[in-house]
């Protein structure tokens, strides 16, 4: 190594340590991963989905759902769900929209899949987004200036 080297090498260090640590983004836990319910027509099925958090920091968590295609291979396909035929997004309510879960602390989200009335047999599907607040995830700016934001989906697999 060059002698000039190992001076650039300490500023590097040293600018690093400058920046103090990086704040802490989306650590959540989800399980399972997917749910899948049978349910009849003008009726309802619940089922429950534990989420925790590991990290040191409490998170806070936004629930949202949206419907999801499929592609060619079988793989989930949030990017352009809105014209999805077979969703049943609309059928989900969450116990909570908004909350906080504590560090090591397990939280448990409770889903309720109301199938409407006259409904055709079929299988449908929806997805249960839990990410960080929209307004949270503005806040968490990298050096760049670019937002990152991490989300979970919980697919959701109706049999009617």
């Amino acid at each position: 190594m060059s002698s000039g080297m190992l001076p650039a090498l300490m500023g590097v260090g040293l600018i690093l340590l400058a920046a103090g640590p990086a704040p802490a983004g989306f650590a959540v836990e989800m399980t399972p991963a997917r749910v899948e319910l049978k349910v009849d027509p003008g009726k309802t099925a619940r089922a429950a989905v534990k989420l925790r958090t590991r990290g040191r920091m409490m998170q806070k968590v936004e629930v949202s759902t949206g419907a999801f295609g499929l592609n060619d291979e079988g793989s989930p396909v949030f990017d352009n769900p809105k014209d999805e035929p077979l969703s049943a997004a609309k059928w989900i309510n969450a116990s909570n929209r908004e909350f906080k879960i504590n560090p090591n602390q397990d939280k448990l989200l409770r889903l309720e899949v109301n199938v409407p009335a006259g409904t055709p047999p079929g299988g449908y599907r929806a997805a249960v987004f839990i990410a960080p607040p929209k307004d949270d995830a503005k806040s968490k700016k990298t050096g760049a200036n670019v937002f990152l934001v991490g989300r979970l989906a919980l697919l959701v697999y109706v049999t009617v």
